[in-house]
């Protein structure tokens, strides 16, 4: 029998945003007026690039390489925390935003 360790625990809240924002997919309300693709493609494209940026080995070079904050247990704990504390406001801005959360820019309908 495995028991629940503190890095396997780091991937809950995860877990918990996922279903969350699944199921309060479910009840949102129509789109009536939509950003338009040129916009919507602008603010991908961009996302794509940052993620580029941030997890590309290639581009860890010199400053951008090195480890900036030590690698101990205080930390790694301090990050899960963190984790925790993220996907609770996620969830919460979720829940407070309702059926007229949208991803993208749009106006709903009786918004």
């Amino acid at each position: 029998m495995k028991f629940m360790t503190l890095s396997n625990l780091e991937i809950a809240p995860w877990y918990a945003l996922a279903m969350y924002w699944a199921f309060s997919a479910l009840r949102l309300k129509r789109i009536r007026v939509s950003e338009d693709p040129g916009g919507r493609l602008l603010h991908v494209g961009m996302m794509v690039l940052i993620f580029v940026l941030l997890y590309s080995e290639r581009l860890a070079l010199g400053p951008l390489g090195w480890r900036f904050v030590p690698d101990s247990t205080l930390v790694r704990n301090s990050g899960i925390a963190l984790t925790f504390v993220g996907a609770a406001v996620a969830i919460w801005a979720r829940y407070s935003l309702g059926q007229y959360w949208s991803g993208r820019v749009t106006l709903k309908e009786d918004h």
